[in-house]
């Protein structure tokens, strides 16, 4: 399955619609929440096998260097301070990060800081008493002395800001993090992932992965990302919602390079993977409603849209039954459907009738016509183009003279540019039948054209 882009555990794209669970789910679809190691995979088969359309296609990783200053925390404990002399804002720094540190101490030294942060600030935000700068003060020490002696080593740092926050069963956050930095250690140093930037102005690590071939080291770095970022993890899910603030405060990891259409269709077809693996595994009868499937989809994508769904079904889950209805202003899904399992809503005395037409026959049936007949358009021109053609003809209807309308460049600029021949045909004979009525002028003005084009034709074989 090649869109099985979703973690199959993330439990908040499903929406109960009613009041039977059984009967009606309304579906999420979201990209950012998606597997970073099922999409790394997806792109690199794409890179092969579309290249074109994916040339551009980027992951990349950003890493801030310093969340210092820009932490909630911070400016927390700044409002509630001021400007007061008491308290040196250096002192809110527990590990100063230098230009020399690797990756790894980094974003652990990031981690040690904001950890830091935390705990002064839920002293000073939750406790309402009396001595509460100078008792602020004594924690900044204590905690300070106590990490001292690990000024070298941010992972024992780490754990001690942790345990220190009453975070005890925050085991699987710890180690996760750790495995974390030192995957991306690994994966910079062995050329996975290659540095794009180091952005002074914001402050960050940016890099790009590497394509050349679906590394494995990339995809188990990408395994432990997801089961943090997406929340697997019950403890980091409680801190998450407890501190307003995880993993991708840090790190973060996006896409780029995909057009609105390609994450549209990865999450339809990613969604509904996850939803038939887990949700509705054991349902044998399914109905999928999908709601202006085309949004945002190119033509030729909506084309074969229908194709590639019941494909896609049909080979993934052969003992389900699926029942396909599309609410849609497209002639490409039409095109692929009976007339008679096509419903029309029309609006008449105020109400909408719904109506099947078995006249109108839509399967197989050109697009053009489809547009006109299915999609009640007035016209299959543009709006503003019409309105010109007909101020176009209302002009040589009225022009008192030929000359008027042959030297005037908007009316030959606009004939020439409109692309139904049959129509700028009309138009240019319109404007010769003005000189009709007047026969010396108009044999006068032929003969020139046509001594024109016997000179050009003269020319051309001068020069062979």
């Amino acid at each position: 399955m090649k869109f099985n882009l979703f973690n199959s555990k993330y439990d908040n794209i499903l929406e109960l619609i009613g009041e039977d669970e059984d009967k009606i789910k309304k579906i999420y679809f979201n990209i950012e929440i998606q597997s970073k190691e099922k999409i790394y995979t997806y792109i690199n088969i794409q890179k092969k096998d579309n290249k074109e359309n994916f040339e551009n296609t980027k992951m990349i990783i950003s890493i801030k260097k310093d969340i210092y200053s820009n932490s909630k925390y911070y400016n927390e404990i700044e409002y509630f301070w001021g400007h007061d002399e008491l308290l040196d804002s250096n002192e809110l720094i527990l590990c100063k990060i230098n230009e020399d540190d690797s990756i790894n101490d980094i974003i652990l030294k990031n981690y040690c800081n904001k950890f830091f942060l935390m705990e002064i600030s839920n002293y000073i935000t939750r406790y309402n008493i009396k001595d509460w700068k100078e008792d602020t003060i004594n924690i900044i020490k204590r905690f300070k002395k106590n990490t001292k002696k690990d000024s070298n080593s941010p992972k024992k740092i780490l754990k001690y800001s942790i345990e220190n926050l009453g975070k005890n069963s925050l085991e699987d956050f710890y180690k996760n993090i750790i495995a974390i930095s030192e995957n991306i250690e690994k994966l910079v140093k062995n050329k996975a992932i290659i540095m794009l930037t180091d952005d002074k102005k914001e402050g960050v690590f940016k890099f790009s992965f590497n394509f050349d071939k679906c590394n494995k080291e990339i995809l188990e770095f990408l395994k432990i990302y997801d089961s943090f970022k997406i929340l697997d993890n019950k403890e980091y899910r409680r801190l998450k919602e407890a501190s307003d603030e995880y993993i991708g405060e840090i790190i973060s990891i996006y896409e780029e390079g995909f057009s609105d259409g390609e994450k549209i269709k990865l999450q339809y077809y990613s969604s509904i993977y996850t939803v038939l693996e887990e949700e509705f595994r054991d349902k044998k009868y399914i109905t999928l409603l999908f709601d202006e499937v085309e949004a945002f989809l190119h033509p030729e994508w909506s084309r074969i849209f229908l194709y590639e769904l019941i494909k896609e079904l049909e080979e993934k889950y052969p003992e389900k039954k699926f029942k396909l209805i599309f609410a849609t202003h497209s002639p490409f899904l039409i095109a692929d459907v009976l007339a008679k399992d096509c419903i029309y809503l029309e609006k008449e005395n105020g109400k909408i009738e719904a109506r099947i037409d078995n006249n109108k026959k839509t399967f197989g049936a050109n697009i053009f016509d489809l547009f006109k007949n299915t999609m009640f358009l007035e016209s299959t021109f543009g709006k503003f183009a019409t309105e010109k053609i007909k101020w176009l003809v209302n002009e040589i209807d009225s022009a008192k003279n030929y000359s008027d309308i042959k030297n005037n460049p908007e009316i030959n600029y606009i004939i020439e540019e409109i692309g139904e021949k049959l129509i700028s045909n009309k138009l240019k004979s319109m404007i010769e039948s003005k000189l009709e009525d007047n026969d010396k002028e108009y044999y006068k003005n032929k003969i020139k054209e046509y001594e024109a084009k016997i000179k050009k034709i003269e020319e051309e074989e001068g020069k062979k």
